[in-house]
């Protein structure tokens, strides 16, 4: 074995400092990875609460759905506003991959028949209180679906909310029976 010698001496403290640089030098490089790795760590394989800071979607799904049956299906969640500058926000549109067209919806009753509709205007969300997507009341109508929806999927979607940056969530694709209700014409040719 062959000892060069190149005058170099490092004592015991000099050998902990660099060794301790060494050590910063690295933790500052593997932080980037860190943070992406952690952020791994979050990403849902079901459907997780979603929010911009002030808008928060939580226990998101849809409806199962196969477009050679039916061309639509309907998005549920629980919607909730933390409040902030405003002591209400205004839920204006939706979008996803999965279908051609988003669309709010809401439920009426008129003359003992519950109807489904367009709802004009948006969801109205106030501050600290939950706003309730679900089968026989306000929802996302999914229509023009690109693909079939099987149960235990997740699709992403997009909420636009009024003077505020846009919600991205995920939500569980599930078997459901209900959510059968009747629609209102939504401009169909012969009013049915």
């Amino acid at each position: 074995m062959t000892v060069v010698n190149t005058g170099w001496r490092i004592n015991r403290r000099g050998f902990v400092g660099l060794a301790s640089l060494g050590m910063v030098a690295l933790a500052g490089c593997s932080e980037q990875p860190e943070k992406d790795a952690s952020s791994k760590a979050q990403q849902p394989s079901e459907a997780a609460d979603a929010h911009n800071g002030s808008v928060k979607v939580s226990d998101a799904w849809v409806k199962a759905a196969d477009p050679a049956d039916t061309d639509m299906t309907a998005v549920f969640a629980s919607l909730t506003y933390a409040g902030g500058a405003q002591e209400s926000v205004r839920i204006t549109g939706a979008h996803c991959d999965a279908a051609d067209m988003c669309m709010l919806h809401e439920v009426v009753t008129e003359n003992g028949k519950s109807t489904m509709r367009e709802a004009e205007g948006g969801f109205t969300l106030k501050a600290g209180e939950s706003f309730m997507l679900e089968p026989g009341g306000p929802h996302i109508m999914l229509m023009g679906l690109t693909k079939p929806l099987a149960a235990g999927e997740s699709i992403a979607l997009t909420l636009e909310i009024e003077g505020m940056d846009d919600v991205d969530f995920t939500a569980i694709v599930k078997d459901f029976a209900g959510a059968e209700e009747n629609y209102d014409d939504m401009g169909s040719d012969d009013g049915q």
